[in-house]
């Protein structure tokens, strides 16, 4: 990793110009969105590869949320009636009511992370990781890098950031990013025909409600919770951290999928005397020294830290 990405964690701290921050925000948007591990979504192996970082991502997004609903509307007994616009309190609950009971491609309801689960068992994606991982209480410490590290984050944020924050993370790490980024990665597994109709549906729908519905919403929440230019600040800082950490989740899932399996056009990380199995290589003894300069990439990875 570079020097540049090294500081990327805590470069929110001397972003401190208004102008900066929201330049860097939009730069890393336009990254996430052409992020080079979409390309590699070309076989059923990559496929399961990234679904099974990504889960965490679908899941993780509902604490968020959960947040911002605890906050703006009344979710507690006994019930008093919201401090803040209909209009926002109508955004949120209607946002819960389709995460947690969408409709599915037969017009059954069923939550989006649920969805996302069948989509995962459509394709034999591993689901044991991200079960494992709720039904121990949501230990962090159970979790690869990168998965780890954004949990982490968007927890502390949901469970102690100010509204503005929490808002802020959720706008544009989530409703404001998601119709780009999902975008490119349909137009990948369009091309590529690969057979997995409900992880199709599930990007479909997300772009669809995302794009023209509940983000520009999202947008007016958050003007109306940032009325100050501190608050601003913070939110947008807040906001920057979430992005690169997005950033560090798929280039820890990139490394995975490209230091052991096989891509079109990509023979030279393929030896003669490797042994090729599906998507997959058993690599030779020999060449254990070449591709040790290929898994290193994931060494900066595997330090601990904490946000």
């Amino acid at each position: 990793m570079s020097e540049q990405k090294r500081e990327k964690l805590t470069a929110t701290t001397t972003l401190f110009n208004m102008s900066e921050l929201k330049a860097e925000v939009n730069r890393m948007i336009q990254h996430l969105a052409a992020h080079p591990i979409y390309q590699h979504l070309n076989s059923l192996a990559a496929i399961k590869c990234f679904m099974e970082y990504h889960v965490f991502a679908v899941f993780d997004f509902m604490s968020l949320l959960k947040s911002l609903q605890n906050q703006i509307t009344c979710t507690s007994l006994p019930w008093k009636p919201s401090g803040y616009p209909g209009e926002m309190v109508r955004l949120i609950n209607e946002i819960v009511s389709g995460e947690e009971s969408d409709f599915d491609e037969q017009g059954n309801p069923i939550s989006h992370f649920d969805l996302y689960i069948r989509a995962m068992e459509e394709v034999g994606a591993d689901t044991f990781e991200i079960f494992n991982f709720i039904e121990n209480d949501c230990n962090v410490n159970l979790l690869k890098p990168g998965v780890r590290e954004f949990l982490d984050y968007d927890f502390a944020v949901a469970q102690s950031g100010s509204l503005a924050e929490v808002a802020a993370v959720f706008f544009y790490g989530r409703e404001h990013l998601i119709p780009e980024m999902f975008s490119s990665i349909l137009r990948v597994l369009e091309q590529e025909e690969k057979p997995c109709p409900t992880l199709l549906y599930y990007l479909r729908r997300h772009i669809e409600v995302d794009r023209d519905e509940h983000g520009p919403l999202a947008q007016k929440c958050l003007a109306y919770l940032c009325d100050t230019e501190a608050k601003k600040l913070k939110a947008l800082s807040a906001a920057l951290k979430a992005l690169y950490l997005r950033e560090q989740l798929w280039d820890c899932a990139l490394v995975e999928l490209t230091s052991f399996r096989v891509q079109p056009n990509k023979s030279q990380f393929v030896g003669e005397s490797d042994v090729v199995r599906g998507d997959c290589v058993e690599v030779s003894p020999s060449r254990n020294a070449s591709v040790a300069k290929l898994t290193c990439l994931a060494a900066p990875f595997l330090e601990r830290r904490r946000f």
